[in-house]
């Protein structure tokens, strides 16, 4: 009887064991995310929190004041071109820089159109220099009116040199991170926790030469959802060129 009474003891803790080691998964299943490029991002509750990513110090890559900086076009037709050209010199009302166009041989920046609507990136300043002679230093999504002109700007911003208004170190956004590594980290993102940091929650400590107070208005700003603030912060599309905008590029590119 003692035998047999040991060997039932012995049946129960193996099956107690197997019990909670299956639990124990089941609770990590419920709580990690996969994206979609196989990185994982275990949340450790459900509670939403506040974390700050420094990107640390930068200094902005700027051309010299009163310096040409040479633009080519490697694809599109001639309709987007002259479009281009026009919103792109919008900056040069501010900046005391000046924009050549041409059709052949070596360029500072080379703009490829794409029909992808999510295409839509650019080297900053003078780091475009280091791109291939044969690469594009910018793309542009073939889209039309307000959209087109608000990638134009946006993006001859970053020609200018200038960030992105999420890394401004003056900026004081409460991301909530789970929301926002969830929204970024799926389509048509899909982006690594990372990239996330950089693109996103990050900011600089600081900037050389200096940085404007944080600017809802500026070009250089996509638009925050609310669902992704801690605070409730949100911020609309920008369209046109802000005030702090044009100072910002007064101030970086002064006249002699």
């Amino acid at each position: 009887m003692i035998a047999i009474a040991f060997f039932a003891a012995i049946i129960i803790v193996i099956f107690l064991v197997f019990q909670l080691v299956k639990d124990n998964k089941s609770f990590v299943s419920e709580n990690e995310d996969s994206s979609t490029n196989g990185d994982t991002v275990k949340t450790f509750d459900k509670i939403s929190h506040y974390t700050s990513v420094s990107l640390g110090t930068f200094k902005l890559p700027l051309w010299q004041p009163g310096q040409t900086i040479t633009i080519k076009f490697l694809n599109g037709t001639k309709i987007l071109h002259s479009t281009t050209e026009i919103i792109a010199k919008e900056w040069l009302q501010y900046a005391n820089l000046h924009f050549v166009f041409v059709t052949s041989g070596k360029a500072d920046i080379r703009v490829k159109f794409e029909d992808d609507p999510f295409q839509s990136w650019s080297f900053m300043g003078t780091q475009a220099r280091g791109v291939h002679a044969d690469e594009p230093t910018m793309r542009l999504p073939v889209n039309s009116g307000a959209e087109f002109k608000k990638s134009v700007l946006h993006e001859f911003g970053h020609v200018l040199g200038l960030i992105h208004e999420t890394h401004n170190p003056n900026s004081n956004i409460k991301w909530d991170t789970l929301a926002v590594y969830k929204r970024y980290g799926g389509p048509p993102n899909n982006w690594s926790k990372p990239t996330i940091d950089e693109q996103i929650i990050g900011k600089y400590s600081n900037i050389t030469p200096g940085w404007r107070p944080f600017d809802p208005k500026s070009i250089m700003l996509y638009p925050i959802e609310r669902t992704l603030t801690l605070d409730g912060l949100e911020t609309a599309e920008n369209y046109e060129l802000s005030e702090s905008d044009k100072y910002i590029v007064a101030m970086l590119y002064p006249n002699d």
